[in-house]
């Protein structure tokens, strides 16, 4: 078993929504469509461009092994066909036929079907209950789901022990919209320390919201020292996600910087030419000149 197959489960750091669709790939070539549908799932969430074309490829090899038994591959399909947005009236089966072989992915997909009303009657109540025994299973996005609820009174009366307690959970098994969300509320209790720390998980697992959070914290020294190669890598870092408005901030700082430092946050990013670019820029405006090529 590659690596591609072996850690689909799981939410790497340092790696790119490119990174994760070749993943995908790499996975589908060694026979293991599940997880490579749970890699494209995973690429389209980070804003890969080709990661719906990918999707829709896995569904006939998916149909094959639900065809064969396979539960995991159920939960799967199920999967592909939300985020392909299919109206599939199947999606409630396979989510159930993956539950009762024990797959905690069918729990929390039942959750979800409940909780929306998807082929079946919307039940938020019973949603929470199916998000409850996958989250006690490890399943990180469960316990997000759960963690929402309570933040939100949805089937349950809100309860901030209950969010922060379940959001730590999601965060803790890597879920990076919970890190994302577990660094605003430490933000919020004024904790800028311990924010920070989730932030930068949040970012490093391609969260582009977290990206700018934690760039505007080096920038201004938010729980951090003031680090400005820190800030520039992860406004440069959004551009992976599609997201230029990081580029006019680092554009800022970079009047500030030697073209040593822009080119250590280029390299950090994986965005050298970009940083080059700033340099140009930097050199245009008669910035630091003096540190030109350096």
């Amino acid at each position: 078993m590659n690596d591609a197959s072996a850690e689909w489960n799981t939410f790497p750091l340092d790696v790119t929504a490119v990174d994760i669709l070749m993943r995908g790939r790499s996975a589908l070539d060694g026979g293991d469509v599940v997880a490579a549908a749970n890699w494209f799932i995973y690429a389209e969430r980070l804003g890969a461009a080709e990661a719906g074309s990918a999707l829709r490829a896995t569904i006939p090899l998916l149909e094959d092994a639900v065809s064969g038994g396979d539960a995991a591959a159920a939960a799967a399909l199920a999967g592909v066909l939300l985020n392909l947005n299919e109206c599939d009236r199947r999606i409630a089966d396979l989510f159930r036929q993956a539950d009762l072989a024990g797959v905690p992915e069918g729990r929390r997909g039942l959750g979800y079907v409940l909780a929306t009303g998807l082929g079946v009657e919307k039940d938020i109540a019973q949603a929470n209950k199916w998000y409850l025994s996958a989250a006690n299973s490890g399943d990180g996005y469960a316990a997000y789901n759960l963690a929402l609820n309570f933040f939100n009174g949805a089937g349950v009366i809100r309860n901030a022990k209950q969010y922060m307690h379940w959001l730590t959970v999601a965060a803790e098994r890597g879920v990076p919209e919970a890190c994302a969300r577990l660094g605003d509320a430490l933000t919020a209790q004024r904790h800028y320390d311990k924010a920070v720390v989730w932030l930068e998980l949040a970012a490093r697992r391609g969260q582009v919201q977290a990206m700018s959070v934690l760039a505007d914290r080096y920038r201004d020294g938010l729980g951090v020292s003031v680090d400005l190669i820190q800030a520039v890598r992860w406004y440069l870092c959004m551009l992976d996600h599609g997201r230029g408005d990081g580029v006019h901030e680092a554009l800022a700082l970079a009047s500030s910087m030697t073209a040593q430092q822009l080119r250590e946050a280029g390299r950090l990013s994986g965005h050298e030419s970009d940083a080059e670019l700033l340099i140009q820029h930097q050199s245009s405006n008669g910035s630091r000149g003096d540190d030109l090529g350096s």
